[in-house]
């Protein structure tokens, strides 16, 4: 029988991302910063690190999609797209998970070369780097996890799970 172990509990949860802010709050200064969630999986996380930040920040949201099944497709799909103006500005995506890059490489493009952003930077709650096919890096962490099937805190299993206030994985 499936089990649902613990892999971060929301205490250290809350705790990470304290201190991811406190680095985003040095990155932005005095500037702008539009910071974009990656719907749905990132709601979680962006809702508590957005009431960390106390620079001159927006909200913006973004929709990708390249999961079937649990599965990654290899195709990246923007379903929903920016709904401020980021032609200039400083950009930070946050993500629930990084995982084979895919999502992120297609993101970065599309911000860059379609919208003109001045600086897009990559905050992630979770690094998995056992599935990577491309080159990236994130430039905040919250954690680097092993080669687990990760739900909870907004990750999914077929769209449930998502409510859980921690993360963790099935184990037999």
């Amino acid at each position: 029988m499936k089990k649902l172990e613990v892999l971060y509990s929301e205490a250290d949860l809350d705790k990470r991302i304290r201190e991811i802010a406190v680095e985003i709050n040095e990155y932005i200064g005095e500037d702008e910063a539009i910071i974009v969630a990656n719907l749905k999986g990132a709601i979680p996380f962006y809702a508590d690190l957005f009431r960390c930040l106390t620079g001159k920040v927006k909200m913006d949201f973004i929709e990708t999609q390249s999961y079937i099944d649990n599965k990654s497709s290899g195709h990246v799909k923007i379903a929903r797209d920016l709904s401020e103006d980021v032609k200039g500005k400083k950009i930070v995506i946050v993500e629930d998970i990084l995982d084979t890059g895919l999502t992120f490489e297609h993101i970065l493009k599309h911000l860059k070369h379609f919208h003109g952003a001045k600086e897009v930077k990559i905050c992630v709650l979770l690094n998995k780097e056992a599935n990577r096919k491309v080159v990236m890096k994130a430039d905040w962490v919250g954690f680097d996890i092993p080669d687990h099937y990760v739900l909870g805190y907004g990750l999914d299993d077929n769209q449930y799970y998502r409510n859980l206030p921690y993360i963790g994985y099935w184990t037999e």
